[in-house]
């Protein structure tokens, strides 16, 4: 029974302190990405997803990758990331990452995609704060 409880705990115990860890890297990757670091904050998400596929901020992981995607010039590798991010049941970055996946339509010269995704994005989070976004980026196609 001790044996039980220890190894519990010592599960616990080891699993808060990973926790710790994650958020600490990936709050270091979004300074570098938000100091326009933009190849090492990539990095390091696309590390952070790799190795914690599960973790309540692997949307998160998905869609900063896309951003730092988009700060290089490469829309088509970011749109892969932001359907990764709008995959994450539950991430807080779904709606986010829908307009962005927009967004790389749009650069991409999809005006197509991009008016279809938005256009969806209307319909799935009509509150949401990108809302007005959305409808500007519709009014420019």
């Amino acid at each position: 029974m001790i044996k039980r409880f220890l190894l519990l705990a010592l599960f616990v115990w080891a699993a808060l302190a990973n926790a710790g860890v994650v958020d600490d890297r990936y709050n270091a990757a979004l300074q570098k990405l938000q100091s326009g670091n933009r190849t090492n904050a990539l990095s390091e998400m696309r590390a952070l997803s790799l190795k914690y596929p599960n973790h309540p901020l692997a949307g998160n992981f998905h869609y900063w990758s896309g951003e730092a995607l988009l700060g290089l010039d490469r829309p088509d590798e970011a749109q892969l990331e932001f359907l990764m991010a709008a995959a994450v049941p539950h991430s807080t970055k779904i709606s986010h990452a829908r307009f962005m996946l927009g967004m790389c339509y749009s650069r991409l010269g999809k005006k197509t995609l991009a008016k279809a995704e938005w256009e969806r994005f209307m319909r799935d989070f009509p509150n949401d704060p990108l809302l007005p976004r959305v409808k500007e980026r519709l009014a420019l196609l």
